[in-house]
């Protein structure tokens, strides 16, 4: 397939998007469990250095039209982060849970959660928030910012 000048592979395959791991959740463990169930995986330390801030990384990465798996709950609650998901159209889905979770126990939440990630991505516009919990449940929240 040939694209043109300013298109990337992420815009010619919507049905097939790349899930964008942050810093709290890039783990070799998640990566390798979603790329076995046959997602595309891009961490945070691939692209960017620790530390960097949240509004810096969530505007390049919904840039690229990818959509991010976090478990870092206050960019949904900061002001300043929800509104740079908001400003950038990101996606977002964050992992809950009411206790830390090991890298083992996130990737089997997530590579539940997949099927009906690719659903959400294909079938709502962006911006979105949503909630994955540890079953493998998916909700989208509602309301400004997806509280």
């Amino acid at each position: 397939m040939q694209r043109s000048a300013g298109s990337s592979p992420v815009h010619d395959l919507p049905h097939e998007p790349v899930f964008f791991l942050d810093e709290d959740t890039s783990s070799r463990q998640v990566a390798e469990a979603l790329r076995e169930a046959g997602a595309a995986v891009r961490l945070h330390r691939e692209l960017f250095t620790p530390g960097t801030d949240d509004r810096v990384w969530i505007r390049e990465v919904a840039a690229k039209g990818w959509a991010i798996l976090s478990r870092d709950r206050r960019i949904s609650r900061n002001e300043l982060e929800r509104q740079a998901v908001m400003q950038a159209r990101a996606r977002k889905f964050t992992l809950r849970s009411k206790k830390n979770l090991t890298g083992t126990e996130m990737a089997a939440a997530f590579v539940k959660a997949l099927p009906q990630m690719r659903t959400i991505i294909a079938a709502q516009p962006s911006p979105l928030f949503a909630r994955v919990y540890r079953d493998g449940t998916v909700r989208l929240q509602s309301g400004p910012g997806g509280r």
